[in-house]
This record gives C-alpha cells, structure tokens and sequence, in this order.
C-alpha cells in the first residue's frame, strides 16, 4: 500500500480509508488514478457519485416516499439555493399591507 500511496502522491493512510470505506474518492484521486494507469477519472467520479446517491437514498428513505408533505420544504430549500430568500407566505404579505 506505501507503494501505491508514493505513486499517487498521497500518504498511505489516506488510500488506506479510500480503500475500506471511510473516505470519498476526490476529484483530484480519481484524477491520480487516471494519470497512474488504474481506469479513468470520470468513471471513478461516476462510481462516487453512484454509492453518495444510494447512501443518501437509503438514509432519507421514508421522507423521499412522502414528498408532497416535503413539499414546502423543498420550496424553501429551493429559494435559499438560488439566494432569493425564504418564499413570502400570503399571510406575511396580507400583515404587511395592514401595517
């Protein structure tokens, strides 16, 4: 494992966590792995990409089954990401008008 570790510039714990599950493979390892002849980058990437989903597909489980009563959640979450803030409610906007 010091081997492959030295050839891939990385310290040999930090494979070692790759290697049993305790570390996300990185951009910039898939990247290493390319450059070192063990498959593409894209395909590493797309295969972490495809275990975080399924992970975080089976921690969310029953809230991904109910979505409708997720729904004002998602909208939140969705307004916040694109940095307009959290949605006005109609009861908000009726309180404002009457002030």
């Amino acid at each position: 494992m010091n081997e492959a570790a030295q050839r891939l510039g990385g310290s040999r714990v930090t494979l070692s966590r790759v290697l049993n599950g305790k570390a996300a493979i990185s951009v910039s390892l898939a990247l290493k792995l390319e450059a070192a002849g063990w498959g593409k980058a894209d395909v590493w990437v797309g295969r972490q990409a495809r275990y975080d989903l399924a992970r975080e597909r089976n921690r969310l489980g029953q809230w991904l089954k109910s979505p409708r009563s997720n729904l004002r959640l998602l909208e939140t979450l969705v307004e916040l990401a694109l940095h307009r803030g959290p949605p006005v409610s109609r009861a908000s906007t009726r309180m404002a008008s009457t002030s």
